[in-house]
């Protein structure tokens, strides 16, 4: 607990210089300039996810307290990477391909080869 209290400060000291340079708080996990805190920025937001989910027995370093820090510089707890594409969306686009071509044999080579867009 005394490691990732310091740790925290320390990258959170990293962290909050960059609104100022940047303009927001928007790190991706694989900050090329500094990669440790884009590593840290993702455990952030994994570890908010845990302290939040009220699920019973599981336990987070993340604090109220560390959580209420971050969001007072505009911390970013969920983003929306333009390539990602949620997992109920995919499962409709698997049924309707089923539906219109009455089997999932070529689906994988439709998708990722032929740039297969179910009609929405």
């Amino acid at each position: 607990a005394f490691f990732y209290g310091f740790y925290f400060h320390l990258s959170f000291s990293s962290f909050a210089v960059m609104p100022r340079i940047h303009g927001h708080c928007l790190v991706p996990n694989r900050y090329a300039h500094d990669p440790s805190l884009g590593a840290w920025v993702s455990t952030q937001r994994r570890h908010y996810k845990i302290l939040t989910s009220g699920e019973e027995g599981v336990t987070s370093p993340m604090t109220p307290s560390r959580a209420a820090r971050l969001a007072s510089i505009g911390f970013a707890w969920q983003t929306s990477d333009p390539r990602h594409v949620p997992w109920e969306t995919r499962f409709q686009q698997l049924l309707e391909y089923k539906a219109q071509h009455g089997t999932l044999n070529d689906f994988v080579f439709a998708f990722y080869f032929l740039d297969f867009q179910a009609d929405s």
